[in-house]
């Protein structure tokens, strides 16, 4: 896959991702779930994947994103800003900052969380990554300090 295609793709992907997201949020009763965005061998060709799993609700969804891993940074810089644009002024759902976690026996956690009001969560985990992802993650990080920033110069002159 070229990476023009990548970037046509890339934000249907993340605009499904997104309502998936919204969708498990909008449960009426506290959930926990996971996205991991990995990768497959599919027809030859490592393709970056969406794992979800929701085990309260015995929901399980495996997607093909159609992107291979070589464009894995097109993907990832689009959903990182689909977050932050679609969950940040949100009244429901919020984004956190990125973080790392690691431990033992598949516990690694590099990515972020989305909560809503009652506590629902869901854990975005970014299994594989590209060679711009640490610089994509400055500037989603950078993205939600400057909105942190502004909401608290805004409650003060209030």
């Amino acid at each position: 896959m070229k990476k023009e295609e990548a970037i046509q793709v890339a934000p249907e992907r993340s605009v499904l991702l997104c309502e998936y997201i919204i969708q498990i949020l909008s449960d009426v009763e506290k959930v926990n779930g996971e996205i991991k965005i990995d990768s497959a061998k599919i027809n030859n060709e490592r393709m970056i994947t969406f794992n979800i799993c929701v085990p309260s609700r015995n929901f399980e969804k495996h997607i093909n994103t159609g992107i291979t891993t070589q464009q894995i940074d097109v993907l990832t810089g689009q959903i990182l800003n689909d977050l932050i644009d679609n969950f940040m002024e949100s009244e429901n759902i919020g984004c956190t900052r990125y973080y790392t976690i690691r431990g033992g026996y598949g516990m690694n956690m590099d990515g972020v969380n989305l909560v809503n009001s009652i506590g629902s969560k869901i854990k975005i985990n970014f299994v594989c990554r590209g060679d711009r992802f640490s610089e994509q993650i400055e500037n989603y990080n950078a993205r939600l300090d400057e909105y942190i920033k502004q909401q608290t110069n805004n409650a003060k002159l209030k």
